[in-house]
């Protein structure tokens, strides 16, 4: 999906589309060192159910956006 995201909403060529892969890679590790550090804090099962109950909302808006 991200392929033709970059190709057809952003008009950019495969060096974008990896430093668009590579942003996700990025924004992951600090998530998962976060997650890591908080331990008790915030039971893992909930943030999991959390997490995907999320992600969706946050993709459908996403795609509710407009390029002007």
């Amino acid at each position: 999906m991200l392929p033709v995201f970059a190709r057809e909403v952003l008009r950019v060529g495969p060096e974008w589309l990896g430093a668009l892969i590579a942003a996700a890679g990025l924004g992951a590790l600090p998530g998962a060192l976060a997650i890591a550090a908080r331990r008790g804090f915030l039971p893992h099962g909930r943030l999991f159910t959390l997490s995907v109950l999320v992600a969706p909302l946050l993709l459908l808006a996403f795609t509710g956006l407009r390029r002007r």
